[in-house]
């Protein structure tokens, strides 16, 4: 637990803690800093094993590094704001539309241009 960031602990100790008591397996993101100050983002999912009494004795599972799955979902995110925003804020008319003519979008200024609301369009 040391190495889990400060305010991610609670949530982490909560979700072990919830494993441990309902035996259940436990599946959490949560972010590490290491021990140079790096921090990264880890996904662990372990489950507890137990003793024939029903004690823990243990969890068993694995640590996965996802920073740069966690990065690349940011940028993509960063990337379709960005796209919608342009697009939005045009103010030429822009549409997409499938082979049959079908319309899948519309901006704003294509809907003001034929008085149409998106859902319309």
């Amino acid at each position: 637990m040391e190495l889990v960031h400060p305010d991610d602990r609670e949530r982490v100790r909560r979700t072990i803690d919830e494993a441990l008591d309902g035996g259940k397996p436990y599946d959490v993101e949560h972010r590490v800093v290491r021990p140079d100050g790096e921090v990264r983002v880890v996904h662990r999912r372990a489950e507890v094993v137990r003793d024939e009494g029903g004690e823990a004795l243990r969890t068993i599972g694995t640590v996965h590094d996802i920073t740069e799955r966690k990065e690349a979902e940011e940028q993509l995110r960063a990337a379709e704001t960005r796209y919608r925003t342009v697009v939005e804020e045009q103010t030429e008319l822009v549409c997409r539309f499938l082979p049959d003519l079908t319309v899948t979008f519309a901006n704003e200024a294509y809907c003001r241009y034929f008085g149409l609301t998106p859902e319309e369009v």
